[in-house]
């Protein structure tokens, strides 16, 4: 005969087996859960996925905006090359006329910063003027002639501008200049006031340029 504890124990098992499947969730219910739980597997991958992309993007932004604000050249720091390129440009408006309370200058400017009439004293005529050229500032051309040879010389508005790497010192009148050949052309560029003034030509020498700067801050 089986022991009376063994039976004992055969029928706690038996109970506590009917009472789970009592409980247990009925098997339409189980399956419905089991199928939310994939349709919602997906659902979060897409949202770890998506939350991902978003992050990526924003820190590829805000790359491509402080390259933009930072590099040279851009708008928002535009280059003495700039300048120059605007400088070496024809003319597109008349030469402004002689400043009659001041005939050391013609009567152009750029914020406050006027253009040399060279013609008071030396023999080179101003000939045409360009405004706009350089991105993101006022700038201003006047082009100055002596019989074929052309200078152009453009102030930019706005704080200076950083000086070219690699160009070559030379001072003028008592003042520190930079002076580099760039696609042809000599450019000589300096700080006046705050502001950067650039001197450009593709037939004028460099003792020419200089000589404009320092008749200039003389003047």
């Amino acid at each position: 005969m089986p022991d009376r504890d063994d039976a004992t124990s055969d029928q706690i098992g038996a109970a506590i087996r009917a009472a789970s499947e009592q409980v247990a969730a009925p098997d339409h219910l189980r399956a419905r859960i089991a199928s939310e739980r994939l349709r919602a597997a997906p659902s979060r991958r897409r949202r770890h996925r998506t939350a991902g992309l978003a992050a990526a993007g924003a820190a590829l932004a805000a790359v491509v905006l402080l390259v933009l604000v930072l590099a040279p050249g851009s708008p928002a720091n535009p280059s003495v090359a700039e300048a120059a390129e605007a400088a070496l440009r024809p003319p597109s408006a008349p030469a402004p006329a002689v400043l009659p309370a001041d005939p050391r200058f013609v009567d152009a400017a750029v914020e406050g910063l006027r253009f040399p009439n060279y013609a008071y004293r030396l023999p080179w005529q101003a000939v045409g003027t360009t405004a706009g050229g350089v991105p993101g500032r006022a700038a201003r051309t006047v082009v100055y002639a002596r019989g074929s040879a052309r200078v152009g010389y453009t102030i930019v508005g706005g704080r200076a501008l950083e000086q070219p790497a690699g160009a070559r010192e030379a001072w003028a009148g008592g003042v520190p200049v930079r002076v580099q050949r760039r696609a042809g052309a000599v450019v000589v560029s300096w700080e006046r006031d705050g502001h950067t003034c650039v001197l450009a030509s593709r037939n004028a020498t460099v003792a020419q340029l200089l000589r404009f700067v320092a008749w200039h801050e003389g003047a």
